[in-house]
């Protein structure tokens, strides 16, 4: 580490800042918002930090930098373009032994001024330590999106969870998990919607069971079921990652990317339950029982499914068998492969004037769908519609073959994505009739599309080159 992180108290405290321009203007409003007592050298400031002189918030000394101006200063700024004057500042700061920053130039910096994201009483800073300055703004956007703006008011409502917490006779690790609960529950979400009496209700609730002994190593926790998306880790939902970060448990699915595990918490069990070919029988309710098992020892469970619980997922199944324990859990719907490996690929499942609907099914009943299921497929083929059909590769020569027995026209445009959102994405683009020759070597998982729609890929495809040359 090569900067020790520190959050400094600057109220009432001399700070210098030499240099005044668009710089050095956004570094003063931030050392007056902190309370610094700021003297600003600068021949020529900008208009604002004039403004904030004529205030009586800053002392402005309009004349170059001189020896002795770094006098009672605890902390030195620099937002000079002028390597002599940075020079000058930077000699008499180290004579001093005041700590220092010049702006852009990392040698001459005791510390540095991370990427600030300001929520109320929360900041999260956040420093390449020099070397990226870009990189930071831009992380410092993502963590602002991700943070939401009411996160200052879930801190006060926190804080008065906290307070009253010291009248409960509850001791400190009770205490704390109190407030682990509290933010794990829903309480968030009930200060985004301003939800006043919910938020009494939920703190009231959690701290009431505290004090009846109810948290403790037997106590409930709860499952979250999440959809983890089609593969991309980037495609989960903001809620599925809250819940994946605040697990102490996670039980995952053979296909979910392994980077999208490294968001749950260090000291999170993390076991994969994933189904293999011929090892299913049973695992279904071992899930369960998992599942079930760590909730009642009081564990923060999430469930992390490939795609979106309730499509092909066994999601159902999961939450019948949760409420049967009587175990408090939230479904988190996930972006399904049904829509998201066709969009990958350039294939819209519904297109105006190509395509009015489409159907999903799945390929691991390609032998045991009645053929009324089949019928109605090929009829919503006919009639302009798609067919996606998930899980499909193993069993794509009966697909075909149960679809052509339904009448499906031979020609029907059809493709094969495998990996579908992942960097090595693989599309096969064919008709009924070849599409198992052109699919052959395409890894699982893959998603099968039938229909006109189809034909959108290379159509796009000719529109996005053709952008692309005008560019050019």
């Amino acid at each position: 580490m090569k900067y020790f992180p520190a959050f400094l108290r600057l109220e009432g405290r001399s700070v210098v800042l030499v240099g005044a321009g668009d710089v050095g203007r956004r570094r003063a409003e931030q050392l007056l918002d902190c309370g610094a007592r700021l003297s600003v050298i600068d021949p020529s400031p900008a208009g604002p930090v004039r403004e904030a002189a004529r205030a009586g918030r800053l002392t402005l000394v309009e004349r170059p930098f001189r020896t002795g101006d770094l006098d009672g200063a605890v902390l030195v700024f620099v937002a000079t373009d002028d390597p002599e004057v940075n020079r000058s500042v930077w000699t008499e700061a180290r004579a001093r032994e005041v700590p220092i920053n010049v702006a852009d130039d990392p040698s001459k910096c005791d510390f540095i001024v991370p990427a600030l994201v300001e929520r109320g009483d929360l900041t999260v800073a956040i420093s390449t330590a020099g070397r990226s300055p870009a990189l930071a703004s831009r992380l410092r956007r993502r963590f602002s999106a991700m943070l939401g703006s009411e996160i200052g008011s879930y801190i006060a409502v926190l804080d008065g969870a906290r307070q009253r917490l010291k009248d409960t006779g509850l001791d400190f690790e009770q205490k704390k998990r109190v407030m682990y609960r509290l933010i794990d529950s829903d309480l968030q979400q009930l200060v985004r919607e301003s939800n006043r009496e919910a938020i009494e209700h939920r703190i009231e609730t959690v701290i009431r069971q505290a004090s009846s002994d109810l948290v403790d190593r037997e106590s409930r926790g709860c499952v979250y079921i999440v959809g983890a998306g089609p593969g991309d880790p980037g495609l989960i939902t903001v809620r599925g990652l809250e819940c994946l970060r605040s697990a102490d448990v996670v039980l995952h699915d053979r296909l979910v990317d392994p980077r999208l595990l490294e968001a749950a918490p260090d000291d999170a069990e993390v076991v994969d339950v994933g189904k293999r070919l011929g090892k299913q029988e049973g695992l279904q309710e071992l899930i369960h029982d998992s599942m079930v098992g760590h909730a009642r020892r009081g564990k923060i469970v999430c469930r992390l499914k490939g795609g979106d619980p309730f499509v092909f997922g066994r999601g159902g199944e999961e939450a019948r068998a949760l409420t049967e324990a009587d175990i408090p859990f939230e479904i988190v719907p996930g972006v399904t492969s049904a829509t998201a490996a066709p969009g990958a690929a350039g294939i819209p499942v519904t297109h105006r004037g190509s395509a009015h609907a489409f159907m999903v099914m799945t390929g691991s009943r390609a032998n045991h769908a009645p053929q009324e299921e089949w019928t109605g497929a090929a009829s919503l083929i006919a009639g302009g519609g798609t067919l996606v059909v998930l899980m499909g590769l193993a069993h794509l020569p009966m697909i075909v073959q149960r679809l052509e027995a339904a009448g499906c026209d031979p020609r029907t445009p059809a493709a094969v994505v495998s990996r579908g959102t992942l960097h090595d994405q693989d599309v096969r683009v064919g008709r009924l009739e070849d599409i198992r020759v052109r699919a052959d070597g395409v890894v699982s998982p893959a998603t099968v599309v039938f229909g006109n729609v189809v034909l959108e890929r290379d159509r796009l495809e000719e529109l996005r080159a053709s952008v692309l040359r005008r560019g050019k």
